[in-house]
């Protein structure tokens, strides 16, 4: 049996996980490369890769160098291996179709890898990033996060699960023991990601500002700029303990936290984690109406069955 030439990281996440800031800190070790969602550059494949690039823009040369390189009769993820001089290349949700086209080479092995956020965070990153929906609107089933979020399995095929708090709260204990699962030694040097060499493609702008905002690049206008510029300082300062994201703790009101417990707590504590208390008192005044707002959001089934039994199970 062949020993596989690459391996690749895949990353199970739902979006606004901090999947790029995990995207960034494996690629960092000098034997990885930082994909990021692999969508938008094999869409730029047949078009030079043109604007690939998310931290050089203009002034690319790795893929536009890429681009002339590969030989197309060639796996892309091992020629992208053998142009970068890496044998990791690490990316997040990638498409069936490029599983079936790209990860089905028998010298690429696959390391997967599960990352769990709290859907409350998750929920106000979204809702930050559409203002001009309300928090209700944003987490309906009418949309898009409701069906995302539920249909988000803890576990995987061969997949290993880290949790986006705990990676945080013991980044030194989440290295070793990402490292070890992917085959690689990451150290607390690969938490400056902004030192390394980066080409991600896609990912938060905000957490890709900071590599370019580090390379005396324009990090330019984008919702939470100056979060990013505070977080950036405080890595530099201590990349151990230096970045945490808990902004959704004062977004959220309590209303916000109660419909999010009647769509999608028990999910959440699924995941691991706890769910708010709400008394049965409480939780009619705050979710007045509910059951007429759900049947017209596209809520699946009995919503007036569905409400009237969370209001039974509280307190």
């Amino acid at each position: 049996m062949s020993v596989p030439r690459v391996t690749a990281i895949s990353i199970d996440a739902l979006s606004y996980s901090g999947t790029t800031w995990l995207n960034l800190v494996i690629g960092s070790h000098p034997k990885a490369f930082t994909l990021g969602p692999p969508w938008r550059v094999w869409g730029l494949k047949d078009k030079g890769f043109e604007g690939a690039n998310l931290v050089w823009g203009e002034r690319d040369t790795f893929w536009r160098g890429f681009d002339k390189a590969w030989d197309r009769q060639e796996n892309f993820l091992l020629a992208l291996a053998d142009y970068a001089s890496v044998t990791h290349i690490v990316f997040d949700n990638p498409s069936p179709e490029f599983r079936a086209e790209v990860m089905t080479h028998p010298d690429i092995a696959i390391k997967n890898l599960r990352y769990i956020r709290d859907g409350r965070a998750i929920s106000a990153s979204f809702a930050r990033k559409n203002p001009q929906l309300s928090y209700l609107d944003t987490i309906l089933p009418s949309g898009w996060l409701w069906h995302s979020f539920m249909g988000f399995a803890k576990t995987g095929p061969e997949a290993k699960n880290f949790g986006y708090e705990a990676s945080l709260a013991n980044p030194e204990s989440f290295l070793a023991e990402a490292g070890a699962h992917v085959g690689l030694a990451l150290d607390p040097s690969h938490l400056r990601f902004w030192e390394a060499d980066h080409h991600i493609t896609f990912g938060n702008p905000g957490t890709i500002a900071m590599v370019r905002h580090a390379k005396g690049l324009d990090d330019g206008q984008h919702e939470g700029r100056d979060f990013y510029r505070q977080q950036f300082e405080r890595l530099k300062l201590d990349p151990l303990h230096g970045f945490g994201d808990e902004r959704w703790k004062s977004f959220l009101t309590r209303a916000d936290l109660a419909w999010f417990d009647l769509l999608m707590g028990a999910k959440n504590a699924e995941l691991g984690y706890a769910r708010d208390g709400f008394t049965r008192e409480e939780a009619r005044t705050l979710l007045a109406g509910a059951a007429e707002r759900l049947a017209t959001g596209g809520f699946p089934g009995d919503a007036a069955a569905y409400v009237s039994a969370y209001f039974e199970a509280l307190a």
